[in-house]
Parts: structure tokens; C-alpha cells; sequence
């Protein structure tokens, strides 16, 4: 099927109506969902100093300098600061 999902997975969400299955390249973890059903997965290892490839507020790559806890790179953490009132 494909990288983020199983064929498995993919298979037991289609029993649901109406469901659909985005990909966000920036997310590790996945959420489904339709109407009055929503399921979240958690990146699979369950642990918040996981690397992440991208920066979740610019969206460039980052070599492992991001991560669950820290998904901001440095260097743009003043610019997200102010857009968001951190």
C-alpha cells in the first residue's frame, strides 16, 4: 500500500461510511476520521524526544533537530513566538 499506512489498517477504516485518509507529510502521528468516529495513532514509538524530519512551523527538513517535544527549529522559534503568542 504504502509507507504511512498499512494494508491492514487501510482495510479495517474501510468498513467505516464516509471516512477519509489524508497524508500530511509533517505529522508522524495519523488521525482518522468521519462524522461520529475519530481515531488517533501515535508515532510508534511513543516517545516524545523521537526525531522528526520537518519543522512543524516552516516545514523545511531538519536532520533530526526536531522532535515531539521540540518540533520548532530553533532558529524560527522567535518568528512562531509571535505568530501564535507563545
Amino acid at each position: 500500500m504504502s509507507k504511512s499506512m498499512k494494508q491492514e489498517d487501510f482495510d479495517f477504516f474501510k468498513q467505516f461510511p464516509n471516512i477519509e485518509v489524508l497524508y500530511e507529510k509533517m505529522l508522524q502521528a495519523k488521525y482518522y476520521a468521519n462524522e461520529s468516529k475519530a481515531f488517533k495513532m501515535w508515532n510508534k514509538f511513543k516517545n516524545p524526544d523521537f526525531t522528526e524530519k520537518y519543522c512543524r512551523f516552516s516545514g523545511e527538513l531538519t536532520n533530526g533537530e526536531t522532535s515531539v517535544n521540540k518540533p520548532i527549529l530553533s532558529k524560527n522559534w522567535r518568528k512562531a513566538k509571535e505568530r501564535f503568542n507563545l
